[in-house]
Order: C-alpha cells, then structure tokens, then sequence
C-alpha cells in the first residue's frame, strides 16, 4: 500500500500510524515477513511512502500484541511455539464449543450451505495452496463464531486464529481431509439444530488439531 503526497499531508497521524499497523500486521499474517525477520523501521517507512513516526507507532505496537519482538533497537517478527499454539488451541476449545452451541440456533440453512460448499469445492482442486485452505477454514470457524451473537466471543476466536496461522499448518497436511470431514459433521449437527453435539464435535475438532501436531513432533 502506498499512499499519495495528497494523502499523507492530509492524513493525522493517528490513521497514517493505523495504516502502517493493519499493512505491516497482514504482511506477518500473511507471510510475507517470515519468523525471526529483522524489521528496519526506514526501509517499512520507505516502502509504505510514510515518514518514520507512524511506522515506529505501528512496529511499538505489533510489539504489543506479541507478533514482533524487540531486543534493543533490534525488532523481528515473532515465532510461534508450538507450546504457543497448543495452549491457543485450548482456549480455542473452551470458545468455540460454546460458540457453535449459541450458533446453532441462530445460523440460517442457507449459511450452512454456503459453508458446506465451500468445503466440497475445497477437495475438488486439483492443488490446495496454504492460502486456499485458510481461506475456507477461516470462513467455517468465523462464520460459526459470528453467527453465535457474542461479539466478544468472536473477536478472541478471530485473534486467536490469526495467531495460529503464523504457526503454519502446511506442517500438518495429514489434517486436511479429516478437518473438512469433521466441519461437515459439526454443519451436519448446526442442521439439525442439535447444539450439544455440534459442541462435542467442534471441541472434539479442536482436540485433533492439537494431537496432529503433537503426533507429529514425535515422529
């Protein structure tokens, strides 16, 4: 993103410092600054077309949130732990469950069917890129959390999964299959309007998550 000489002499600087935030933010989330890569407050500023001072807000404030750390006048991107993560997954658990329970009474069939495409649609590609996968699961998962009427709710699982993308479940391709198969059972419960179980098998999802990955750090 870079902005124009007319928009950066008439921007405050409080939404120059919320540009730089969000853009620098969805380059960790997306990738494009890997783990442990150093970021050099000119060169981000010089890329943005911004001066330094809402860029060194931004890069205090991604320090903040955990997704950059700094070690004297040296900032990187953070690297999850797998410790990170499995804890997330936890709290994931705990907020999920009861947000599918609150979801299913308030979801519509034609939500569901959205849903429920998008995961049959998912295996027909013949190349499922990182990027596709995230794409469908983050609309499942969103889509349930939102639909539960809990704001709140649904902004920590939103967070929460922003922060388990950085771990990069490409390094559990085995889930793949088994993940769409268990969203289709949690829509097949939503249907019939059968929360508990919806519950069970959103935390049983969850749970699998979690095992996969500490399945795969012992082999």
């Amino acid at each position: 993103m870079m902005l124009s000489d007319k928009q950066r002499s008439s921007a405050p600087r409080g939404s120059l410092s919320e540009d730089a935030f969000e853009t620098v933010r969805r380059w960790i989330l997306e990738g494009q600054l890997e783990a442990d890569t150093v970021v050099i407050e000119r060169e981000v500023a010089l890329r943005l077309g911004l001066s330094r001072t809402p860029v060194r807000d931004a890069l205090r404030r991604l320090v903040g949130e955990g997704l950059l750390r700094q070690s004297g006048r040296t900032i990187m991107v953070n690297a999850i732990r797998t410790e990170d993560v499995l804890e997330i997954l936890v709290l994931r658990r705990l907020l999920e469950g009861e947000g599918v329970k609150l979801a299913t009474h308030r979801i519509s069939p034609a939500t569901l069917d959205i849903l429920h495409a998008r995961e049959v649609a998912l295996l027909r590609m013949e190349h499922i890129t990182a990027e596709a996968h995230w794409d469908v699961d983050n609309m499942f998962h969103a889509t349930i959390a939102e639909a539960s009427g809990n704001r709140l709710l649904a902004r920590n699982v939103n967070e929460l999964r922003e922060r388990t993308r950085l771990y990069g479940f490409d390094q559990i391709p085995q889930r793949l299959e088994p993940g769409r198969q268990e969203h289709c059972q949690i829509l097949d419960a939503m249907r019939h309007k059968d929360a508990e179980r919806a519950s069970m098998l959103m935390q049983r999802h969850l749970q699998q998550v979690a095992d996969a990955i500490l399945n795969t750090l012992a082999v």
